[in-house]
Formats: C-alpha cells, structure tokens, sequence
C-alpha cells in the first residue's frame, strides 16, 4: 500500500518563492554587471534585440526580486494546495 504524498503549502511556497527570487536576483546582477552577457545570452536563444538594458537601480532590483519570490511563494502555495486536493 502507498501512502499518499502530501506537500505542506507554507514549505512549498518559501522553496518556490525562494527560487525565484533567487533567479531573478542573478538575472540582474549579470544583467548589471555582466556587460556582452545579454546579447550573448539572447543570441543562444535565436533573439535579437537592438534595445539596450536601463542603467542599474538598486530600488528596482530590489523590487524585482521581491515580486518575483511573491509570485513564486503564491505558485508554490496554489501547486500544494491543489496537489493535497487530488
């Protein structure tokens, strides 16, 4: 007999929201600071942009990631609570 799974809705959300917050702040530390990496990494997924990144805002960043680690705690929650459902 197997026992069903269950997933804690609060650990899922921190785990998830902790991984996107964490992707977002490397995203824009390369972006920052990572002058060529842009257009390198866009190139190896067959996009062109002739735009050209804005310069750094410490406020922003910060803003990003928050929103970021929010959407992915909100995932995390709503994926746990819908797996515990089934």
């Amino acid at each position: 007999m197997v026992k069903d799974i269950v997933i804690n809705e609060k650990k899922a959300a921190i785990a998830l929201g902790s991984v996107y917050g964490l992707y977002h702040l490397v995203w824009g530390v390369l972006v920052t600071f990572g002058g060529g990496f842009l257009p390198w990494f866009l190139a190896k997924h067959f996009i062109q942009v002739s735009a050209t990144a804005a310069p750094f805002d410490l406020v922003t960043l910060i803003l990003g990631v928050v929103s970021a680690a929010i959407v992915g705690a909100i995932t995390g929650w709503v994926f746990a609570w819908i797996w515990d459902k089934l």
